[in-house]
């Protein structure tokens, strides 16, 4: 009998890219944009890697993400990425 542990847990939790991010590639920094998130008033500098990642994964994986489980973390945090559905994510903006 296989007992899922709460690595396996964590591992399998998926994200999709909020329905709310704003990448603004930043001229004067090429390899840099600005991540604006319109319902929580986050302002980030990120790097090509993170922008394109998620210009190309709406939903993705821990797995499947290339880069540290810290960016990923803080992505969430700020709301960049969520494990809400589009409907669940639009009715905790209404709140």
């Amino acid at each position: 009998m296989y007992v899922c542990s709460v690595l396996d847990v964590h591992a399998m939790k998926s994200y999709r890219k909020s329905n709310y991010l704003i990448a603004v590639p930043l001229i004067k920094h090429p390899g840099r944009s600005m991540l604006i998130h319109g319902y929580t008033g986050a302002i980030d500098i990120a790097t090509d890697n993170v922008v394109n990642f998620l210009k190309d994964h709406v939903t993705f994986s821990q797995e499947e993400f290339p880069l540290s489980e810290k960016t990923l973390e803080m992505l969430e945090q700020r709301g960049y990425v969520t494990d809400k559905t589009a409907a669940e994510e639009r009715q905790h903006v209404r709140r």
